[in-house]
């Protein structure tokens, strides 16, 4: 049975004071959760990992992106050893608002997926499509194409170090939410892609 896990995205929310209070009070509800055999956590900022880390130990903390290259002239980026450093070994790779903000492609979440993977680091690689790509009945396409690019020449092995979650972008924020058979549809599609790709 697949385990189930519930991570949230803080984007650039909380400062290291709000970040400090809201891991106090997780401590509780992580107990909770481990209870129900649910794995929870959170996504912060850079500047508040470490503080998240240290106040609950007991919650997955995983950076929001990284770069694929250990060092190097990138302003404003932080590399895998950098979060390894510090003791995170959870990033989430192509979240929609890095492909739409930060031009993020398919061919870069590639790279970053191979040097989390040779890092043993654990990736959350989002897929997911918008509403004129929704309304024109092309969710399969992109998420397809998202999966094969992206995950391209990930080793078999590796390839279980993977999470997938299905981000529906038009949904976000826009008040429409994609309905439980929406989104059961298009996950069954994903484990038959994933299926399909690797065995």
């Amino acid at each position: 049975m697949r385990r189930k896990l519930l991570l949230g995205n803080w984007k650039m929310n909380k400062t290291m004071a709000e970040a400090k209070e809201f891991a106090i009070a997780s401590v509780r509800l992580s107990s909770i959760a481990r209870e129900k055999g649910i794995d929870i956590g959170v996504a912060p900022t850079f500047l508040s990992l470490t503080t998240v880390k240290a106040l609950n130990p007991d919650l997955i903390v995983a950076a929001q992106t990284c770069h694929y290259e250990d060092k190097g002239a990138f302003t404003g980026e932080i590399s895998v050893p950098m979060l390894k450093e510090i003791g995170i070994d959870w990033v989430l790779i192509g979240h929609s608002e890095r492909r739409t903000y930060n031009n993020e492609t398919n061919l870069s979440c590639n790279k970053k997926l191979h040097k989390l993977v040779d890092s043993k680091m654990i990736p959350v690689y989002c897929v997911g499509e918008t509403l004129s790509e929704f309304e024109d009945g092309r969710t399969k396409d992109i998420v397809e194409t998202q999966l094969r690019v992206g995950m391209g020449d990930i080793p078999l092995d590796k390839v279980k170090a993977i999470i997938i979650a299905y981000e529906p972008v038009w949904s976000i924020g826009t008040g429409k939410n994609a309905s439980t058979e929406i989104a059961e549809d298009v996950c069954l599609f994903i484990r038959q892609t994933v299926r399909g790709l690797f065995g």
